[in-house]
């Protein structure tokens, strides 16, 4: 697992990649800062998908006959797959 260092800094990466024209060092050191001040001691999980999305996608996608491709597409067990078939 990341250590919460980890993630600060990738998250300034990040954001600095978005435009370091103005994202300057300060500006950095005031998200970590809030960053700390917000999560500090505390074990913070990031979901991986959006699983509303990955459905709507997967029903999108799905025409009766494909259910292999769609499971290996996005990642998907088959009992997973028909879960969000019957609206789970």
């Amino acid at each position: 697992m990341k250590s919460a260092d980890d993630i600060i800094r990738s998250l300034i990466k990040a954001v600095q990649d978005l435009g370091e024209a103005t994202f300057t060092e300060s500006v950095a050191e005031q998200l970590e800062q809030q960053l700390r001040l917000t999560y500090g001691g505390q074990s913070v999980y990031i979901q991986k998908v959006d699983r509303d999305a990955r459905r709507d996608a997967v029903l999108r996608d799905f025409d009766g006959r494909n259910r292999k491709e769609l499971c290996a597409r996005y990642g998907l067990s088959k009992a997973q797959f028909y879960r969000m078939l019957k609206g789970g």
